[in-house]
């Protein structure tokens, strides 16, 4: 009976090391596999901003010609008002509120210029935290996984290393792993072999 014990706990060491191992390896793999994803997602985002970019640069030259348009409309309503009230336009008050009207509409097609070219940075420079952190995402995933295979391994090794002297003592002991088992092993291999009297 005893040696069925014996034999029967050194199959499960032997067995819980290698879950041990496969279970660490697949962490390993789903770490990296986890960071990869995070990268390609932060790609995909890093597109999309990059998108966006050129959406408010296309955005941005529209407003400018609008302000523009609206601009020398205006002017061009002061003008013909002014003349049609018999004021000469290209002389005097009449002369500088038209001006004005077209030095507001270049600054305004200044600010929106600025505007845009900083929307468009903004954009720009989420693309490349996007990229970033994506690269970052996939470096940990695989510093992660590195780690986790060291682990694995070490627990093979340990565990192979627990395996074999067991087994060696499994050997030396006529099959009765005596003095292979600890006092937490004995007093469980005891209650199960006398259950009545525990």
């Amino acid at each position: 009976m005893m040696c069925s014990f014996a034999a029967a706990g050194l199959a499960l060491s032997a067995v819980s090391t290698g879950m041990s191992f496969f279970g660490q390896k697949k962490e390993a793999s789903a770490s990296r596999a986890a960071g990869e994803a995070q990268n390609r997602i932060m790609q995909m985002n890093a597109i999309v901003a990059e998108q966006q970019a050129v959406f408010e640069q296309e955005a941005g030259e529209l407003r400018v010609a609008e302000i523009a348009r609206k601009g020398k409309s205006i002017a061009g309503e002061q003008r013909a008002t002014l003349a049609a009230n018999g004021v000469v336009v290209d002389q005097g008050t009449a002369a500088v509120l038209v001006d004005d009207t077209f030095d507001r509409a270049r600054q305004l097609t200044e600010t929106e210029r600025v505007n845009t070219a900083q929307r468009v940075a903004a954009q720009k420079a989420r693309a490349q935290n996007f990229l970033a952190q994506g690269a970052l995402a996939q470096q940990t995933g695989e510093a992660q996984g590195e780690a986790l295979d060291i682990g694995a391994f070490s627990s093979l090794t340990g565990g192979l290393g627990s395996v074999a002297s067991k087994w060696y003592d499994f050997g030396n002991t006529g099959g009765s792993l005596g003095g292979a088992l600890s006092l937490q092993d004995r007093v469980s291999l005891s209650i199960l072999q006398n259950p009545g009297v525990f």
